[in-house]
């Protein structure tokens, strides 16, 4: 009779009309590194910083998950260090090595206690709305 039939695709079944799900697993996360621009002297293993010096921070930021992250931010744990930049979006595998960066000045207590030390912290958001960090 020249009359056309379909049919929606099922799963499992000829009668049914489920769609087909192929489930990919997320894997978000973030990595960070964090450098400074202070010369370290070969021979001794110090530099050579005086009170009011300034120590500038450059951070490297890697998308290591396979979902696009959002709104990911860097922060520096330790007080008195000032970051800036961001936020800003990055693709699976992307990096940035440009956005972010901070600053710090040397105190007499930093040099009476021979180092300072402090750490960051990136923080992404994943499309599902939950966040990772490094």
């Amino acid at each position: 009779s020249n009359t056309q039939v379909d049919d929606e695709s099922d799963n499992s079944s000829y009668t049914g009309n489920n769609p087909t799900v192929v489930t990919i697993c997320t894997d978000a996360s973030i990595a960070l590194i964090k450098t400074s621009d202070v010369e370290v002297d070969p021979t001794t293993g110090c530099s050579t910083l005086a009170v009011g010096d300034v120590i500038n921070y450059s951070f490297s930021v890697k998308n290591t998950g396979n979902v696009t992250l959002t709104d990911v931010m860097v922060s520096d744990l330790v007080g008195g260090v000032t970051v800036s930049g961001g936020p800003i979006t990055l693709a699976p595998g992307e990096e940035d090595t440009t956005t972010f960066t901070a600053s710090y000045t040397i105190t007499q207590a930093d040099i009476n206690a021979g180092e300072f030390e402090n750490t960051a912290k990136v923080v992404g958001t994943t499309p599902s709305n939950t966040q990772v960090d490094d």
